[in-house]
Parts: C-alpha cells; structure tokens; sequence
C-alpha cells in the first residue's frame, strides 16, 4: 500500500524490503529449529534454538536501525570519542555472545542446575564445567560450563556497559548522551534479572522479562552505535 501511495521509495524501499525477507526467513529457521524436536526426543537443538533467537533480535534492531536512520538523521552532530566507540562495539560483541548463551541456556535447560549466586553451589568455578571430553564441548554442550559462561559474560559486560556511560554522560550530541545512559542502566537491571531468575529457579514468567530485557539491551546498543556513527543517516 505504501509503495504504491508512492510513501515508501528509495533506499528505504530497499531496506524494507530487506526487512521482509528477513521475516521468511526466521518463519523457515523456526520450522527448521522446530524440526529438531520432532526426531528422538521433544526437545529442539540448542543450537537451533539460539540462531533463531538471534535472527528474530536481529530482524527488530534491523527496524529499529531504519527507524533512526528516518528520526535521527543529523549529519552535523559531532564525532563520538574513539574509546566510547569502541566501548560500544565491544559491549555489543559481547552482548550478541551473552544472548547466545542464554539461549544455549534455555535449550539445554541449564539454568536449573544452580540456583546460588553469585557462587555456583559454592564454587566460582564449577568443577563440572570440565566434564566432557573433547574440551570444547564444555564450552558449547556442557550445561554447567554454558550457565558458567553466561554468567560469566554478565560480570564483563558490567564494567563495560558502566564505561560506556561515564564516557557518555557529558557528550554534546543528545541522542548519543540519552543511549549511554540508557545502557549503563538497562545493563545493571538486565544483570539483576538475570540472578533473580536463577535464585528462584527459573520461573517463566521471570525468565521471560529476562529474555525481554536482553533484546531491549541490545536495541539501546545499536541505538548508540546509530548515534556514533561517522558517516550521514540514510534518507529516503
């Protein structure tokens, strides 16, 4: 409708179009994931699990990207701080990783194993994080290593999520000043809700606020990577 009212035109008629096709794909990939559950036993591969997850949290900041590039197109802001940048790209390195795991968490069920915190069971380090032989598989299918390395993620992720905002607290530009703090804060209640999740032993409703958290911390990232971009928004 809006293509033919001549409303959508462009560059942004080829971002949404890319948009669209992005949307079959994640029905496909759900039907592949859902697939996997359909062979020996009702559950579908973690690593299944996670690609969709990740594809449907790529396919809203995707929107959301084009979203800032019609609201926020202000070519004559000035230049982010080279080392807030690159806070911001490694925060988010790291986030993508983290929401990997905790898909890896859901689809292997690990987050039932403990329910201390900050220790698992009284160890920082669990001695069952090196139980499956080859090592990598402690790293990708261990349930004890994966809820290890996720919470793991989470204390790095701190720090910097904290950086980002001491650096961004005083910037000049608006939209990047208002996307530090955002993160500094969406990263301190994301933390919390991910150990209220695992010390009441994973109630859905609780894990589900978690897993919401997680793609409303991402969506505040790319809202600050948008905002720290060198080169002109995109225009219709």
């Amino acid at each position: 409708y809006f293509v033919i009212r001549k409303r959508i035109r462009g560059k942004l008629l080829i971002h949404t179009l890319y948009l669209f096709f992005l949307g079959g794909a994640q029905g496909l990939l759900g039907w592949y994931m859902v697939k996997s559950g359909l062979v020996d036993h009702p559950a579908v591969s973690h690593y299944r699990l996670a690609a969709h997850l990740m594809l449907a949290f790529f396919v809203a900041v995707a929107i959301l990207w084009v979203v800032f590039n019609q609201r926020h197109a202000l070519p004559t802001a000035p230049p982010a701080h080279k080392r807030l940048r690159l806070f911001l790209l490694l925060f988010t390195g790291l986030l993508v990783l983290q929401i990997v795991y905790g898909a890896f968490m859901a689809g292997t069920r690990a987050g039932y194993l403990y329910s201390t915190f900050p220790t698992m069971n009284g160890e920082w380090i669990p001695t069952a994080f090196f139980g499956m032989k080859p090592a990598w598989r402690n790293f990708l299918e261990n349930p004890t290593g994966i809820h290890f390395l996720h919470r793991l993620l989470g204390w790095l992720l701190i720090p910097l999520g904290l950086a980002i905002w001491a650096f961004g607290r005083k910037d000049s530009f608006s939209h990047r000043r208002r996307s530090t703090m955002l993160i500094g804060t969406f990263t301190l209640v994301q933390f919390l809700l991910g150990a209220l999740t695992v010390i009441f032993h994973m109630p859905i409703w609780l894990a589900t606020i978690h897993q919401g958290g997680a793609l409303l911390l991402l969506s505040v990232a790319a809202y600050g990577l948008h905002s720290s971009r060198k080169i002109p928004a995109l225009s219709a």
